[in-house]
């Protein structure tokens, strides 16, 4: 599956992104941000982020993984060791 994703990936141009993601505005605006400078381009990833985090996919998606990452031990974190160790957590 994964080299399926991999070599799907490659087949993906430029100009397909810009046709199928952007209004005919937002791809000119595209073609401009390609010679600006670097602030500019990140003024720019600013913008588009936030506009997606207005969609209740991309926030929703962004607390699950948020939660999941409190609620969820990784057993490299220092705090885990401490947990079961000192606090008697099991």
């Amino acid at each position: 599956m994964g080299l399926f994703c991999s070599f799907s990936g490659f087949l993906i141009t430029h100009k397909l992104e810009i046709e199928g993601d952007f209004t005919a505005e937002e791809a000119s605006e595209v073609r401009v941000i390609d010679n600006k400078t670097l602030v500019t381009k990140l003024a720019y990833n600013y913008k588009v982020c936030k506009n997606a985090l207005k969609e209740p996919t991309m926030y929703l998606t962004i607390l699950f993984f948020g939660i999941e990452g409190m609620m969820v031990p990784n057993f490299l974190e220092f705090i885990y060791y401490y947990s079961i160790n000192e606090l008697k957590m099991s």
